[in-house]
């Protein structure tokens, strides 16, 4: 008989189960990521890039500016936002560049758009951007590209982000543009306001569709009994419109990184084991909070350095493998003890010679050193038997699979 086995059996199950992970794409920090995420009772999702493609686009726009043209206009809004990293950002970057050469402005050639780098760009998270662009070189990009502007003589404050940055820089959204806002924000797309000064001057409509598993992932994991919750600094209504498709009632909508690590650490005064999964800069405070992060592999630097499981494809279903893969090798992990112990429970009166004064027959020296070994290689081998994990399969319903009395309307 030998300890061996007992100090074998945890450590041989994380190397196993860490490098099945691996495998099928999902990299785990260490060993106390594997305990944890087993224990997992709730996961908070963010919405942009993680529940959603992540590569919103432009699908509408709403022109207010009275002297200012659409073109001016998304110059400007490309210009602040040329500097940023954020999805949404990007789309009006794209949006702009798409917009100006289907209009005939712009380079001939196959270069494309370029913008001028703007000035002190002040990032606000939860709220948006606010920058002052040079009136100079914004008259200076507009005539060297040939695009109709308004004079200009001096430098421009412009503002790009939600409701919430308007009302701090003392702005109002008219009335009927409210109304417009609101209809896009139903529909689940995210609506971006622009001023320049005094006025609003546009505002965005930007959708970024659901990924297809996502309402298939979420319905597995509360099959598992793993509560799901929605955190996303976008409004209420956007972010209860993506909760009704994804099938998540548990939203908190319209909060900066630092409230998101609060509904965090509030889920765990409640002794509520709480898993982040997020792939943006904004999400890695909360990823850091959380007891289990989880970060894409398509995320940020930031978020894939602060989560504690990586994963490499972006997939949802990756996060219920994680969960699993969690399971299956704590599972392992405590079969290893349970073997160990009743093997040396057993061997141990038999080293000793419990037998011999019944049956006069005692353990040789030879056969108990195999046996010390073999408790040593037995639970190797159970470890091992990981490498026969298969993933679950998330299984993809159709609309009409989830409500049967569509069926009637066909």
């Amino acid at each position: 008989a030998c300890p061996c086995a007992l100090g074998l059996a945890t450590p041989t199950a994380i190397m196993v189960g860490t490098g099945v992970g691996a495998t099928h794409g999902v990299l785990i920090k260490g060993g106390d990521a594997l305990e944890k995420a087993c224990n997992v009772s709730c996961l908070v999702f963010d919405k942009t890039g993680t529940l959603t493609v992540g590569h919103p686009s432009v699908v509408d726009t709403l022109h207010l500016h009275p002297s200012m043209s659409k073109e001016e206009c998304a110059v400007l809004a490309a210009t602040v936002e040329s500097s940023s990293e954020h999805p949404l950002a990007k789309s009006i970057v794209k949006h702009a560049c798409e917009s100006l050469l289907a209009a005939g402005y712009g380079p001939k050639d196959d270069e494309g758009m370029t913008f001028d780098t703007p000035g002190e760009v002040d990032i606000r998270p939860g709220y948006g951007v606010v920058c002052a662009v040079s009136g100079s070189s914004h008259s200076q990009y507009m005539k060297r590209h040939k695009i109709p502007f308004a004079s200009v003589a001096q430098d421009l404050r412009v503002c790009i982000g939600n409701r919430k940055l308007m009302q701090a820089e003392g702005l109002g959204v008219p009335e009927s543009a409210d109304l417009w806002m609101k209809k896009q924000e139903e529909s689940g797309r995210t609506a971006v306001v622009f001023s320049v000064g005094s006025t609003v001057a546009s505002i965005f409509a930007i959708a970024d569709p659901l990924k297809p598993e996502a309402r298939d992932v979420v319905e597995y994991l509360q099959g598992m009994g793993i509560a799901c919750a929605m955190a996303s600094g976008d409004n209420w209504r956007t972010a209860h419109a993506i909760g009704r498709e994804v099938g998540i009632s548990d939203i908190h909508a319209g909060i900066s990184p630092g409230e998101k690590v609060e509904v965090i650490r509030e889920m765990q005064r409640n002794n509520v084991s709480v898993g982040m999964v997020g792939d943006g800069v904004n999400d890695s405070p909360a990823l850091v909070a959380s007891d289990v992060g989880i970060a894409l592999g398509s995320g940020t630097d930031i978020a894939v350095e602060a989560a504690d499981y990586v994963l490499m494809r972006d997939n949802l279903e990756d996060v219920v493998m994680a969960v699993d893969l969690s399971k299956a090798t704590m599972r392992r992990i405590k079969l290893n003890y349970v073997w160990a112990m009743i093997y040396n429970i057993i061997c141990i009166p038999l080293a000793g010679g419990a037998l011999f004064p019944s049956t006069r027959v005692q353990l040789p020296p030879w056969a108990a050193g195999g046996a010390m070994a073999l408790s040593s290689v037995s639970v190797v081998c159970s470890s091992l038997l990981l490498h026969a994990y298969k993933k679950p399969r998330v299984q993809r319903k159709s609309p009409l699979d989830r409500n049967p009395s569509l069926d009637s309307w066909l």
